[in-house]
């Protein structure tokens, strides 16, 4: 698995805003996990003046960014392409002082000809990102029977975008499907990440532990495909990635807590305008997603960990967590909901577990030409995940 340097990582977003064009409330499918508010559907979309107004003001005021990615996001963007259209191609008959990349996320069923035309024209200016969620039984599971339909548009996508990642979403009905989705998206060739769904999938104990037990079940057999094809990666954050401090003195890691202080760039390098033209931290902020009203002062400041749980767990730091819905459930963006804790340290284990796996591999002169700190630290981690193999989490 590849290390994240998490402090590297801020640094190259810090460069960077997330402007979030929330285009239109409505969709033409109805995703069973989807967690914007069915009852909030078909409430317009974004007038082109207030795109205007927005990339504007973003694209000329002096905040540090070096650059602005603009993203449309719905609902469901491609329902309203002929906006889409005119926002790009105004703004290219413009000069502006940042640079700048569009970027569209869609279900990518509603691809026509027209659309693909004009997208291939400016492939270079916008990148189409879309989701599949893995083989055909589990995807036509949850997204309305739509396989069939962005399958037919994947070749168009990937020829334009081979890098832009698919994306993966795994629930409750579709987690004995996890080795199945994976291995067939690899065999697509498609680049992919994803994971869980936010919202508590599992059910009371029982239920719990059945489920698990198949999710650990489906990532054994992921282990073995990923340790027979060296030059694969399994996609995050479904497979947990190895924190790069795994294996450091405790003392360190409490002190990477005290800095660590957010997970994401929500309210900082993120910003997401609706479609009358307010303004919230990210996505997952809005009322359609929360059904309440943006919280009083600032966001996203992690200075203390709940609960109790969390500020006891070394894994903490890079534990995947979402402000918006952190706010949705508890009323408060640093008060963590846990209910993937135990399908969280299943992805950990998977992880250290190939790993391991893959550092028998090399061969003794690959490891023998390794820099001095590279080979210790590769045998500071491959101690610490024995002990995580042998002992647990």
């Amino acid at each position: 698995m590849p290390l994240i340097d998490f402090k590297e990582y801020a640094k190259e977003e810090l460069k960077r805003l997330n402007l979030t064009l929330f285009v239109t409330r409505n969709c033409n499918l109805k995703c069973s996990y989807c967690y914007e508010k069915a009852s909030e559907r078909d409430k317009g979309q974004m007038d082109f003046s207030t795109a205007q107004d927005t990339i504007a003001y973003y694209m000329e005021r002096d905040d540090g960014h070096e650059n602005v990615s603009i993203e449309f996001f719905g609902g469901e963007p491609l329902l309203v392409f002929p906006l889409i259209k005119e926002i790009v191609e105004w703004f290219y008959s413009h000069s502006w002082k940042k640079k700048t990349l569009f970027g569209i996320q869609t279900n990518g069923t509603l691809l026509t000809a027209e659309m693909k035309e004009w997208l291939s024209k400016y492939a270079k200016k916008i990148i189409v990102g879309f989701s599949i969620d893995g083989c055909k039984e589990a995807h036509d599971l949850n997204r309305n029977n739509s396989y069939d339909l962005i399958f037919a548009n994947i070749p168009f996508l990937k020829k334009h975008w081979p890098n832009q990642p698919a994306k993966i979403t795994v629930n409750d009905k579709t987690i004995p499907y996890v080795a199945q989705s994976v291995i067939h998206l690899e065999n697509l060739n498609l680049n992919f990440n994803g994971g869980l769904v936010l919202e508590d999938i599992w059910g009371d104990a029982e239920r719990k532990k059945k489920l698990l037990e198949i999710y650990e079940d489906q990532l054994a057999i992921l282990v073995d495909f990923y340790a027979q094809r060296p030059l694969l990666f399994p996609p995050s954050p479904l497979f947990a990635e190895l924190p790069e401090y795994l294996g450091k003195p405790t003392l360190e890691i409490e002190q990477l807590k005290n800095e660590s202080c957010r997970f994401c760039g929500a309210g900082y390098e993120m910003v997401t305008i609706d479609i009358d033209g307010s303004r919230y931290p990210c996505h997952r902020f809005l009322p359609l997603c929360t059904g309440r009203p943006l919280p009083d002062g600032p966001v996203n400041r992690q200075t203390r960990w709940e609960p109790e749980k969390c500020a006891k767990c070394n894994l903490s730091p890079s534990c995947p967590t979402c402000i918006g819905f952190n706010y949705q459930i508890n009323g408060d963006t640093a008060k963590r909901t846990t209910h993937h804790c135990e399908a969280f340290k299943l992805g950990i284990l998977a992880s250290c577990k190939l790993e391991a796996i893959r550092f028998n591999q090399m061969k003794e002169s690959e490891f023998a030409a390794l820099p001095a700190d590279e080979k210790n630290n590769r045998s500071r981690r491959l101690d610490a995940i024995i002990n995580i193999i042998e002992n647990g989490l």
